[in-house]
């Protein structure tokens, strides 16, 4: 099956692999964290229009793509009401 056994070292393709699910997860876990600040702080400048709608709500929190969320950051800096932020990101 293998031409050279002996040479094929399980343990180091172990730890390798290891290595990579680590990074990985440090990756993952960054992505998270930089969607949760986008989507708090549009929600933190919307707030400042009034109520926040509970579907507005939903999809924001929903969104896991980072460029739309810092797209939708800079419209909601701009933004001049919460139906101005609606009618801008085209919900």
């Amino acid at each position: 099956l293998f031409d050279s056994f002996e040479a094929y070292d399980v343990q180091a393709v172990r730890k390798e692999s290891r290595e990579e699910g680590r990074l990985e997860g440090r990756l993952e876990g960054r992505l998270e964290g930089q969607l949760e600040i986008c989507i708090e702080t549009i929600l933190s400048l919307l707030e400042d229009f009034g109520v926040i709608p509970d579907e507005l709500q939903q999809l924001l929190k929903k969104e896991t793509s980072l460029a739309t969320l810092k797209q939708w950051l800079k419209i909601a800096a701009k933004a001049t009401s919460i139906d101005d932020f609606r009618k801008k990101i085209n919900i």
